[in-house]
């Protein structure tokens, strides 16, 4: 079974330097709904970051699975929450498989 995914705001430094730059980022990567996939460029200009530091912030919660990379252009990036038909489906136990057997049986 897939563990529940933490959120930015459960593990960024906050209330230090870098913790300020990542909010900042991550306030741009994940409030803009209708641009579901955020270019490096456009990230650094909203979160007044270098593009460098951008990149630098989206290598280290890329490695964590907190940024996904879009999968038809490299420089676009998007935040999990954003894209929650690209996580894995939660496999089940073969308890719960024999469970939704048995009611679907139950309904023949």
């Amino acid at each position: 079974m897939i563990k529940k995914m933490k959120t930015w705001t459960e593990f960024y430094p906050q209330g230090t330097k870098e913790g300020d730059e990542e909010q900042g980022f991550f306030i741009a990567i994940s409030r803009h709904l209708k641009w579901k996939w955020r270019s490096v460029a456009q990230l650094s200009k909203e979160a007044k970051l270098s593009k460098q530091r951008t990149e630098e912030i989206i290598q280290k919660y890329y490695k964590n699975g907190v940024i996904l990379q879009c999968p038809t252009n490299d420089d676009m990036w998007g935040y999990w929450e954003n894209h929650l038909d690209m996580l894995p489906k939660a496999s089940t136990t073969a308890t719960q498989d024999d469970h939704k057997q048995r009611l679907k049986n139950a309904k023949s």
